[in-house]
Formats: C-alpha cells, sequence, structure tokens
C-alpha cells in the first residue's frame, strides 16, 4: 500500500509518536491520542523502528462521527468485511471514541517523518 509523506517538525512528530493507538483501537476502538496538523486530527496506527529511533509513523485521519456519511464499523467488522474482500486492508470507516467523542477513521495511509527543526541538539549530535 503506497502511502502520502508528510514532514513534521520535530516536537509534532513526538506528539504524533505518543499518539500511537493500534492496539487500543483493535481492543477497544479508542483512541489513545490524538495529533491535530494543518486544522485536521490524526492518529498514529504503526511506526518503524531502527536502532532505538522512531523514522516513520504510519497514521490516519479522523473527523468526529457526525461529519461521516456511512455507517462507521467496530474494528472486528471491518476485520471479517477484509477477510470477505469487501473492504481494503486499512483503518478507514472504524469508530473509535476519545475523551467521549465519536469518531471515524477516514482516507488512506499516511507516512509522516520528522524534521529537525525543533530538535533539541545534544552533546552527542556532533
Amino acid at each position: 500500500m503506497e502511502s502520502e509523506a508528510i514532514i513534521l517538525t520535530y516536537p509534532k512528530y513526538r506528539e504524533l509518536e505518543a499518539s500511537y493507538s493500534g492496539k487500543s483501537i483493535c481492543e477497544e476502538c479508542k483512541l489513545k491520542g490524538m495529533v491535530y496538523f494543518h486544522g485536521k486530527r490524526y492518529v498514529s496506527i504503526g511506526a518503524g523502528y531502527q536502532h532505538g529511533k522512531c523514522n516513520w509513523i504510519w497514521a490516519y485521519e479522523c473527523i468526529p462521527e457526525s461529519e461521516y456519511s456511512g455507517k462507521p464499523m467496530t474494528y472486528m467488522e471491518h476485520y471479517y468485511k477484509q477477510l470477505r474482500g469487501e473492504v481494503e486492508r486499512s483503518y478507514t470507516g472504524i469508530g473509535v471514541s476519545y475523551k467521549g467523542e465519536r469518531f471515524v477513521i477516514i482516507g488512506k495511509q499516511i507516512e509522516f517523518h520528522p524534521s529537525e527543526e525543533g530538535k533539541q541538539k545534544s552533546l552527542f549530535d556532533i
């Protein structure tokens, strides 16, 4: 699956990394966190690590359930539809809750990368 790629400032990237909700979406249809960027809400569903460093984050956009035109699915409903070939492998259309509000994951997976902007240099970054 090909992803769109977006570069984030280092602090915003770390915030998105902390919002990882892949496990909680599967188990409870809940988000651990959500990040706002350019007027949209995003949730992390996975990341790529190498040598202990997060090199990219996979995320999806979330919208309020009231703005979604379809019927949101649970993770398991989506999973079984995927097995039957009715939907693509993704998180699109899954209804989730965050801080007592209902949202739906939409769109295609997006890949986020960090920039050096806003990153504090350490003594070892020579």
